[in-house]
């Protein structure tokens, strides 16, 4: 039995290919060895980034405080818990209507009830 090798491809052909596949392999272990190394070494000149806060979040850090106040009179005999007031950063108190009007100048509390629950009403 006699054999005839196919010849259609060169051994030169077989050659080229396997140095560029060798090629090929060496530059991908190259660039992740080296991309693993740079990680661990502390004289890395990589930097980080510096991000810009978004306009909307550095508004809400720089916008003061304002209370809006409404009337919640419970008629309990208790002139501090009258007015119930809560803040654009979340705030949320019940004050006496001396306080109401400090934190919302726009607010006049209510003027039901006896004389000495309604001291700060007309400020």
């Amino acid at each position: 039995m006699n054999y005839k090798k196919n010849s259609n491809i060169s051994s030169g052909t077989v050659a080229v290919g396997v140095i560029i596949m060798a090629i090929v392999f060496a530059c991908i272990g190259g660039a992740v060895s080296g991309s693993s190394s740079s990680k661990k070494s502390s004289s890395s000149s990589y930097t980080i980034p510096s991000y810009s806060t978004p306009k909307n979040e550095e508004s809400e850090a720089t916008e003061s405080e304002k209370w809006t106040c409404y009337d919640a009179t419970t008629y309990d005999g208790n002139k501090n818990n009258d007015n119930h007031c809560t803040s654009n950063k979340g705030g949320d108190r019940y004050v006496d209507d001396c306080t109401a009007v400090e934190l919302d100048p726009d607010y006049h509390p209510s003027q039901r009830g006896a004389a000495r629950y309604n001291g700060c009403a007309n400020r």
